[in-house]
């Protein structure tokens, strides 16, 4: 499939998917987290990458407080420009409103080198289960995975109702090793 009717195709998903609701999402954001949990052993000698939930996103923050309570080092993104920059966040009071209203480390922050990262968890307005991810349209993410180390894990979170069917990729997109919902995990082959 070429590039312009992928890009076609995803804005129509993008306008479909601000239209999904989630009923209870608070129950569900907990049922989520809960599985990620469970995903695998979370270790104090790795840097895990998070996010600042925007709207229709799981809401990390409770997790982001577990891991930093076992001492676990994390990063979340800072936009500069066209891309990402990971930086080290020790308490969610650090995070300031930054571009596009979302909550972000300020600007003094320690910076992470992305090839750090042993664990990416990712956000996306929809997942399929090929692991392909819809994200809001700038490409921020897959610039962000591209530096990355080819072993690090990379996690999709969403809501059960987010999960569709497929999602048409370009060349540049990177897609998730695992998407976690509140209903099932689903491991993504030849990963």
């Amino acid at each position: 499939m070429s590039d312009e009717p992928v890009q076609a195709r995803k804005a129509q998903l993008r306008e479909a998917a601000r239209r999904v609701l989630v009923e209870d999402i608070e129950s569900a954001n907990t049922r989520v987290l809960a599985e990620l949990h469970k995903l695998r052993s979370w270790h104090t000698d790795e840097w895990v990458a998070l996010y600042a939930a925007a709207d229709h996103e799981v809401d990390v923050r409770p997790f982001f407080d577990g891991l930093r309570a076992r001492g676990i080092h994390c990063a979340l993104p800072r936009v500069a420009g066209d891309e990402l920059n990971l930086h080290e966040v020790t308490s969610w009071h650090e995070l300031e409103t930054g571009s596009f209203g979302l909550l972000e480390p300020p600007a003094g922050a320690r910076p992470v080198v992305s090839a750090t990262i042993a664990v990416f968890v990712l956000p996306g307005l929809l997942f399929d289960r090929r692991g392909h991810r819809l994200g809001r349209g700038g490409g921020h993410y897959d610039r962000l995975l591209a530096q990355a180390d080819s072993a690090a894990f990379r996690i999709g979170l969403c809501h059960a109702e987010r999960l569709i069917g497929e999602i048409p990729v370009a060349a540049w997109d990177i897609s998730v090793d695992c998407v976690v919902t509140d209903r099932e995990v689903i491991r993504v082959e030849g990963t």
